[in-house]
């Protein structure tokens, strides 16, 4: 690959998936799992080619899981969770882009870093989830309660965790055996006004929100 020098090659405006994007499915594989996925940036006239990167995890930028050059201003990847198997049920991405221009080899900064949340089910044909519904938690935006209702077929083990917009973990809310139907209530302590990502999982699924905290 060649060396680019820097230069005020004007870097690429990231326009989708948006900012703090859930991308979530749910169903039953027997085998490979493909989730396709567009990312999408502005056309820079100057640039010849783009560079895009996506990471596993939002913060520390090592875990590389595409590293690909294109000369369209937009790629769309199949099957990132069969590419990193570290994460079968859900996971932080985050991504950026870079132009280049390979007749005066100049290149741009990279863009702004974005993150993603990929979460979804995965189960062969043998296997049945034991949630029979999770509901979006409510109110949305809350200020000193949150409801989160939770219905299960059986008893089922939960978790459920809450992460920052750059994907740090900063509390799990519930761990444990649920018995039956039921609505868990989730009252804050000095939490920040801000956006935050509410991940439940059971052994068979993950459900993920995004949700405001408003006081």
């Amino acid at each position: 690959m060649p060396i680019y020098a820097q230069s005020m090659l004007p870097a690429p405006q990231l326009i989708s998936p948006d900012k703090e994007k859930v991308i979530s499915t749910f169903g039953y594989f027997p085998g490979r799992v493909n989730i396709p996925i567009e990312f999408k940036w502005n056309n820079v006239s100057e640039a010849s080619h783009y560079r895009i990167q996506i990471y596993k995890d939002s913060l520390d930028l090592k875990v590389v899981i595409i590293d690909k050059i294109t000369i369209n201003p937009q790629i769309t990847l199949d099957s990132l969770y069969h590419k990193s198997k570290s994460f079968p049920f859900y996971a932080f991405l985050s991504w950026r882009v870079k132009s280049m221009n390979t007749q005066t080899n100049r290149e741009s900064d990279w863009s702004e870093t974005r993150f993603i949340l990929l979460a979804m089910v995965i189960s062969n044909e043998n296997q049945i989830p034991k949630i029979g519904g999770i509901q979006p938690p409510y109110p949305n935006p809350f200020s000193t309660q949150l409801s989160i209702p939770i219905q299960i077929s059986k008893p089922t083990s939960i978790q459920i965790d809450l992460y920052n917009v750059l994907g740090q973990h900063l509390k799990a809310i519930h761990q444990g055996i649920l018995l039956q139907d039921i609505t868990l209530n989730w009252n804050p302590d000095n939490l920040p006004n801000a956006s935050y990502v509410l991940v439940i999982k059971s052994d068979f699924s993950v459900n993920s929100f995004i949700i405001s905290h408003h006081q």
